[in-house]
């Protein structure tokens, strides 16, 4: 029923008549002023829902493609709205949403482990001998789940990295702004990193107003490449 709502007011969005709620009325302005596409919004709905009826993702392949469709979607939107129909864009917006999805996998094992839920990718469980069981019955950073975390946030790194070394200076930089996304999800993963890959770390949970220094960082120039890089 829920997402039965959302599409219907998805299809709203782009009438004459759309759901009279706050947030709905902003977005069928952006719509009708931005040009943006209907595919964007259906697909995040239909993504979300999809993901609501899985229970857990079998590779990390499958975690990047619901990264590509779930998360990059808005940045895709947000490309549209700025004026920004490039490929280059694109692949970056693929790219940060593939690195936000491995983010937002990794963040929630606290939330989900207690639960006897875990969001990691059953290859990643497999090769690193996790022993779910045990460790939802007994949540904590045990060896064989750091070097899991390790592995998986690596590959969100790797594709921010790539994002600012190869697409985006080929991209229009008035499509940029949409692509500061990737700076939070850059920033929790050096954090992760000094904590060693320890999800369970109480500072991985709070808000980082850090955060917002190197947003505009990264918008003075025009990349949020520094240098650093995991080391183990």
């Amino acid at each position: 029923m829920r997402y039965g709502y959302w599409r219907d007011a998805v299809s709203k969005l782009y009438g004459d008549q759309p759901v009279q709620t706050p947030v709905f009325r902003t977005v069928h302005d952006a719509v009708h002023r931005f040009g943006i596409s209907k595919t964007w919004l259906k697909r995040l709905v239909s993504e979300r829902e999809h993901r609501g009826a899985k229970t857990v993702f079998e590779t990390v392949a499958d975690v990047e493609k619901y990264g590509e469709q779930a998360y990059a979607c808005l940045i895709h939107s947000h490309l549209e709205a700025l004026g920004v129909r490039d490929m280059h864009a694109d692949n970056a917006a693929r790219a940060i949403g593939v690195a936000t999805a491995i983010m937002n996998f990794s963040r929630s094992l606290p939330v989900l482990l207690p639960q006897g839920r875990c969001d990691l990718p059953r290859d990643l469980v497999d090769k690193h001998k996790i022993d779910l069981e045990t460790l939802c019955a007994d949540p904590r950073p045990t060896p064989e789940l750091r070097e899991a975390i390790y592995e998986f946030a690596t590959k969100g790194y790797t594709r921010l990295c790539g994002v600012a070394e190869i697409y985006i200076p080929s991209s229009p930089k008035q499509g940029f702004p949409a692509l500061l996304a990737a700076v939070p999800v850059k920033e929790w993963f050096e954090r992760l990193e000094r904590a060693d890959f320890d999800v369970f770390d109480a500072r991985l949970q709070r808000r980082n107003l850090r955060v917002l220094w190197q947003l505009w960082r990264a918008s003075r120039k025009g990349t949020w490449l520094d240098g650093s890089n995991y080391r183990r």
